[in-house]
């Protein structure tokens, strides 16, 4: 075996297990939280106001129709909006980790 075939096979054995472990700190899903940080905040109520324009966001259904209504709306953005600033809102995502 040459030495860059070793070199090649050691990597290989380090990289798979580093690729397969889970990521630390990674964040579950919350309903209404947008770009996904662990916390509901004005800036996912933005991104909920441009999905329900229609415009380039990163608010997945899941996450942002928190009236369950099947879509992404004004309504839904205002109540991650109120939920941003702990007022009174609805919150009820059916399943934001995209399972059934």
């Amino acid at each position: 075996m040459t030495v860059t075939v070793r070199i090649a096979l050691a990597s290989a054995l380090i990289v798979v297990p580093l690729m397969a472990r889970p990521a630390r700190g990674q964040i579950i899903p919350i309903c209404g939280d947008a770009n996904n940080n662990g916390d509901i905040e004005e800036s996912d109520g933005i991104a909920a106001l441009r999905a329900a324009a229609e415009l380039p966001a990163t608010c997945p259904i899941a996450v942002c129709d928190v009236n369950a209504d099947g879509r992404v709306s004004v309504t839904d953005a205002v109540n991650i909006l109120r939920n941003a600033l702990v007022l009174p809102a609805v919150v009820a995502c059916k399943d934001v980790t995209g399972g059934n």
